[in-house]
């Protein structure tokens, strides 16, 4: 990795061309040295499983077939260690911890190294036989993209320029050491994104890669350009009750970003966190208390739908999208007049208004129109 040419992505001027020139050398590589393998996965297939037991049991099968009594017996054996080994360290790495701090979750580990069958565990409903996966991929991206595709079909997007006392002066840029340290903090088992580039692999390399990725950060900060590439989501439909039946209400949507994607936003966010003030009423994704031109693509075990645009809000699962929204709806009670004196509450989208009123006062009556007109106003 430290012996990696990276001229192109230095040498490129545009942030897309930067991306796309380090996305090729990251591919190549991970191509040469970790090929990418199909292996056969069942529903039925314990946690702890691995390759390697897969294979000595077919082995094992293959000797019985031959009528290889010694050999058969000498893989039963080898087997059944392999397996109690792998279930040791399952439970270890995954059931110990949780028997005093969360005892569902030990449970549930416990009840797959029984090998009971657990009632709770969700499965993707069986589809009909002439359905095959691209198909019901696609009608769940329908689903999904369904709020915005009448309402914003061929609509070009204007933004008016923001009057800002800053807007003259070059955004602040991280420092490298910033980058390496979020590299560093990565958690590898996140899953993959559309640029195919692991969170292990930047975890683990993240000494040899901070310059490549500060360079990347720093031009796309200072060219006010989010990367093409990075604003293309990975869909996975999860259901939301069980079984589902309606494809339209049932499902829930998330996101894979890609892993840069998030690092480019965390960084943004560490620069900027303290220029922007959101009330205090606002208690969501807040610490201490408790893009136009992006796309989706469903995944569906391996298969992949066409792609769709989303002109209407933000990834679900970027960093940056809970302060978006906190941003957007900061002064949803300013159109109240002071005068009714109304708190107001907010939790993410839950908004709860309050006002007091005196056992024998008659200002609520008076209240209700302003309030009623102020929420017209605001929706």
């Amino acid at each position: 990795m430290a012996s990696e040419d990276w001229t192109a992505v230095y040498s490129a001027l545009d942030v897309d061309e930067k991306v796309s020139a380090y996305n090729s050398n990251i591919i190549k590589m991970l191509d040469e040295f970790l090929p990418e393998k199909t292996i056969r996965v069942h529903h039925s297939d314990k946690p702890w499983i691995t390759g390697n037991i897969k294979m000595q049991i077919k082995a094992r099968q293959k000797a019985f077939s031959r009528g290889d009594q010694p050999r058969y017996k000498q893989l039963c054996e080898k087997v059944a260690n392999l397996i109690a080994k792998a279930k040791a360290t399952y439970y270890r790495s995954k059931a110990s911890e949780f028997r005093t701090s969360n005892q569902s979750k030990w449970y549930n580990c416990i009840y797959s190294l029984v090998n009971a069958e657990n009632t709770t565990h969700t499965q993707f409903p069986h589809r009909p036989e002439n359905l095959d996966l691209s198909d019901l991929a696609e009608k769940l991206q329908k689903a999904f993209t369904k709020p915005w595709s009448d309402r914003y079909t061929n609509v070009a997007f204007e933004i008016p320029e923001v009057n800002h006392p800053h807007k003259n002066n070059k955004p602040p840029l991280p420092s490298i050491g910033q980058v390496k340290a979020v590299l560093k903090h990565l958690n590898p088992r996140k899953a993959t994104g559309i640029d195919k580039v692991p969170a292990w692999m930047l975890k683990q390399y993240h000494e040899d890669l901070a310059p490549v990725v500060y360079d990347i950060v720093c031009c796309s900060i200072s060219q006010c350009c989010y990367p093409s590439l990075y604003k293309h989501a990975l869909i996975s439909p999860v259901p939301k009750v069980q079984p589902p039946r309606d494809i339209n209400n049932d499902f829930r949507q998330i996101s894979v970003l890609p892993h840069l994607a998030k690092i480019l936003e965390k960084i943004q966010l560490q620069l900027n966190i303290e220029d922007l003030k959101i009330k205090h009423n606002q208690h969501a994704f807040t610490q201490h208390r408790s893009t136009v031109s992006a796309v989706q693509q469903v995944n569906l075990n391996g298969t992949l739908s066409s792609i769709a645009t989303c002109p209407a809000g933000v990834p679900q699962g970027s960093v940056i999208s809970p302060i978006l929204f906190n941003t957007y709806i900061d002064d949803l009670e300013d159109a109240l007049p002071e005068q009714l004196k109304v708190s107001t509450n907010k939790y993410a989208d839950d908004c709860t208004q309050h006002q007091i009123v005196s056992v024998d006062s008659n200002s609520n009556e008076r209240s209700k129109p302003s309030l009623s007109q102020c929420f017209a106003k605001i929706n």
